[in-house]
Parts: structure tokens; sequence; C-alpha cells
């Protein structure tokens, strides 16, 4: 009761959440949109986790770069090197303030929300093992994720496996309980 509580009621106040990072003011799933959301009194940001080709962890909504950025193409295309070069302010209505933004990194969207004290919800859409392969890396090296975050998906090897395994792991760092667990 007492996790849920941080959760749902942060700072005592009920939990508001920008949805891709806070996307309205500043372009989506962005560092820049973690920091509007924080200064504009949210208390947690919804991020949209992707892949690139070279799977690297990104934000993006999407599973292509064509709505958001400057560029074109499918992430199962572009590397990580191809989708940093592509500003994600191309088509934000406030774009002339956000010049030289770069999309993210998952890591780099962990440690912005991480330093303003806000809730993460991970939102994953696809690519389910490679989902659970990066959020258990973070949880692992972020054990404060535990209480600060939450995993949002359809897909039950995200949601059902994915976090089990990660607990295990953490609650046993020497090893898992289990040999068929890869940690």
């Amino acid at each position: 009761p007492q996790r849920a509580r941080l959760i749902l009621q942060p700072r005592h106040t009920p939990a508001r959440i920008a949805h891709r990072g806070g996307g309205h003011d500043a372009p989506e799933n962005t560092l820049a949109a973690i920091r509007q959301a924080a200064e504009n009194g949210a208390t947690g940001v919804e991020l949209d986790l992707e892949f690139t080709a070279d799977g690297v962890p990104i934000l993006m909504h999407d599973e292509t770069v064509d709505r958001t950025t400057d560029g074109s193409g499918s992430l199962r295309d572009l590397t990580f090197a191809e989708v940093r070069k592509f500003n994600p302010a191309a088509k934000h209505r406030l774009w002339r303030d956000y010049r030289g933004e770069k999309i993210p990194t998952l890591r780099e969207a962990v440690l912005e929300s991480m330093h303003y004290d806000l809730i993460i919800y991970f939102d994953v859409k696809g690519h389910a093992n490679q989902a659970v392969e990066a959020l258990k890396h973070l949880y692992l090296e972020y054990p404060r994720l535990y209480n600060t975050s939450i995993v949002c998906s359809f897909m039950p090897d995200v949601v059902y496996k994915g976090i089990r395994e990660t607990v295990v792991c953490q609650r046993n760092p020497g090893g898992c309980l289990d040999s068929q667990h890869n940690c």
C-alpha cells in the first residue's frame, strides 16, 4: 500500500503524468519534453520505448521517424547514429525553441526523469524480448526505479515474464533463484 501510494499520490497529490514525456510544450519523447513536464508541475512522464536497427533503446512513439522528425524511414532500418542526426523538433509547433534537440536513448531519458524526481511510465508496444532486456538492465543499474516507475504494455512477455525476472534477479543479486533465468 505504501509503495502504491508513492506512485499514485506522489508529493501527496494525485499523479499528473505527461504523455509522451510532455509532447505538447516540447517535442514529444525528448529530454526537453521531460524538463518542460517537470517545470509545468507533472509528477511523472510516460515514455515510449522503441529500438533502432542496431538495438539501441530510444524514445519514439512510432515505428518510423516520419511523423515527428525531419528524417524518414523505419526504425528497424535505421541505426542509432542515423536516428541521432534527425531533428525531433522539426514538426513541433514550437520547433524554433528546440533547435539542436536530439532523439534520446532510454538511459538518457531515465537519468533526466530521475534528476527531476519524476515517476516513469515505460510504454512498451513491441519488441518484447529487447524491451525486457533493456528494462532489466536499467532496473539493476538504478534500483530506485523499483519504487518510482511502472511498466505498461499489452504484451504478456513484458508485463509478466520480464518484470518477474527482474524482481527475482534484484532480490538475489548473487545469482538467480532459478537456473532458467538469465540474469
